[in-house]
């Protein structure tokens, strides 16, 4: 059985932010001069093993990180939407040629983990100024999953209830998320591919008066991501 004193100085050392500990890669070490790992009930693996003669105590006197994660109070935020965007640019330190400078910008940092995040806000933003989405007014859009992930997030923070339709062939753990997100999921016949989906789409759309931000066609929403990932290169960071 596990021991609880255990799982408690465990959950402190995870708890400040220890960078060379993973709680899934710890092998079994010392936590307070107590193995932690058959405490537990199950091994661990870890970058280094925690077996200071302070333990734990020692552990959390000293200084372990420069910025504390813990207490940051200028990255909050009232909405989730004001976390898209500004995704960070890394240098790549091993792979670029020797004397060339490659950065990378890692949109996975977007909340739902995609360029697409961009693309659904800007969409629905754009589509609220020109009057073209009412408030209450349901969203429909054919989409294999990045897309409909982003305005599944979008509408649900905004109020707007959202359909996707897609193939039946396409990913289950897609379809799954957007559900999770408070949109209903219309799957068309594999045979028909990913044409069936757009005509279902535009069916649906025209039937019920529905916004259909037609990403396959909307000249708009290319020159939203342009303008958003474009000032980039002149870093500004957005």
């Amino acid at each position: 059985m596990a021991s609880r004193n255990g799982v408690r100085k465990f959950r402190r050392v995870l708890a400040m932010g220890l960078p060379q500990v993973h709680p899934g890669k710890i092998r079994r070490g010392q936590l307070g001069g107590k193995a932690c790992g058959s405490s537990l009930g199950f091994d661990f693996r870890p970058f280094v093993t925690i077996s200071s003669p302070g333990g734990v105590a020692e552990l959390m006197s000293k200084p372990l990180v420069t910025h504390n994660l813990l207490q940051d109070t200028k990255n909050k935020h009232e909405s989730i939407l004001s976390t898209i965007g500004r995704t960070p640019v890394v240098k790549l330190a091993r792979i670029a040629p020797e004397g060339v400078n490659v950065y990378v910008k890692i949109e996975a940092f977007n909340p739902m983990g995609s360029v697409k995040d961009r693309l659904a806000l800007g969409c629905i933003e754009w589509a609220e100024r020109e009057g073209e989405l009412k408030p209450g007014q349901t969203v429909i859009e054919a989409t294999s999953g990045n897309t409909g992930i982003g305005l599944a997030m979008v509408c649900a923070a905004k109020g707007y209830p959202f359909v996707c339709t897609m193939a039946e062939t396409f990913s289950v753990e897609r379809r799954k998320l957007m559900r999770f997100l408070g949109a209903k999921v219309i799957l068309t016949k594999a045979e028909y591919k990913g044409s069936g989906m757009v005509i279902k789409a535009q069916e649906l759309a025209e039937k019920h008066g529905w916004f259909r931000p037609c990403q396959f066609e909307n000249e708009v929403l290319n020159a939203l991501l342009e303008r958003t990932l474009l000032p980039q290169r002149t870093n500004i960071a957005y």
